[in-house]
């Protein structure tokens, strides 16, 4: 069964009130537009009349207003169905204007460029071998310290009362690259932890850990992307440098890095990566606080042994930053 206003314009189609276009002269201009103009306000009449009757009567009752308006201000007959239809012309228009500008600027697609995804649910433990990855695992999942040990694959587990699924990779050089495509690129990442170890940071650590990081921040998926943490570890032991002084170091390395490898990495086969994000400004020296692609802090830890007072207490105390990290950048 069609609805009312369909039926109006069938009824109008069937008294023919859409005539052909009248032949005129091409002798003079408005000859020609007599007759279409004649045409088209019978039409608007017809349909005024047909359409009207159907409207609720506090619509007929607003739109002979309107039509009166129109008459008597602006000396145009039947105004109420021409200012009708260019309000819906109008509405049309700006929808599919603002319709066509989302498009255009759209949602940033989340690490891995699709949309829709689940919402990241791994943190991902990274650092050069025997920085203290593993030992930081065990603590967080375990409430445990291991023996020393050197990870060659990586291990997953779910923190205690939290939506989070800690990932420790490895740190060596032929399987760290791995962790972005298995990981970054799928869009899994909610943060990363970068492990460095304090009380050995000699030149040939910072320089290590620097090509690593260096790695991650020029990773295309790392704009505007997931938070990162640089922990240095150890810092119980004597010697341990403190985060400023970790973060200078890297600072001055990633320089340097940036002027001689640019956009050009490797990645975990020997095999150059395309779309690298640069970083740092043309000419300005680097300052990670501004020129990191995602939020960027740094923070002392530790798994020193529980003494037989200490608790959980004293434990919290050595990676309450790491705890920190993952309830507040996070938000679980």
């Amino acid at each position: 069964m069609s609805d009312p206003v369909t039926s109006a314009v069938e009824e109008l189609l069937e008294e023919n009130v859409f005539p052909p276009p009248a032949t005129a002269s091409p002798s003079s201009t408005s000859s020609m537009l007599t007759p279409l103009i004649t045409t088209f306000l019978g039409v608007l009449a017809r349909v005024e009349e047909k359409v009207v009757e159907h409207l609720p009567p506090q619509a007929q009752k607003k739109f002979h207003a309107v039509d009166a308006w129109g008459s008597t201000a602006l000396g145009l007959p039947h105004s109420g169905i021409i200012i009708t239809c260019l309000l819906l012309l109008l509405v049309l228009g700006l929808s599919l204007y603002f319709v066509g500008i989302g498009r255009a600027r759209g949602h940033k697609p989340l690490p891995g460029g699709k949309q829709g995804r689940a919402r990241p649910s791994h943190v991902v433990l990274l650092g050069p071998c025997g920085a203290g990855k593993t030992a930081l695992y065990h603590q967080l999942l375990y409430n445990t310290v291991p023996e020393t040990v050197t990870s060659m694959v990586e291990s997953e587990g779910i923190l205690k009362d939290k939506d989070i699924r800690l990932v420790d990779f490895p740190g060596h050089e032929r399987l760290r690259g791995g962790w972005k495509k298995q990981f970054l690129d799928a869009g899994k990442v909610a943060g990363v932890i970068f492990v460095v170890d304090a009380a050995d940071f000699s030149t040939h650590k910072v320089r290590e850990a620097a090509e690593f990081l260096y790695d991650i921040l020029t990773h295309a998926a790392m704009d505007d992307g997931p938070p990162l943490l640089v922990a240095c570890h150890k810092s119980d032991l004597p010697g341990a440098k403190a985060p400023a002084r970790i973060k200078a170091l890297l600072t001055s390395e990633l320089e340097r890095l940036r002027k001689t490898q640019g956009g050009a990495m490797m990645d975990g086969n020997g095999e150059e990566e395309e779309d690298r994000l640069p970083l740092g400004r043309v000419a300005v020296p680097l300052n990670l606080d501004v020129d990191a692609p995602s939020e960027l802090t740094f923070a002392s830890t530790n798994v020193a042994q529980q003494t037989q007072f200490g608790g959980n207490d004293a434990i919290e105390e050595d990676i309450g930053p790491l705890m920190t990290f993952i309830s507040d950048k996070i938000g679980r």
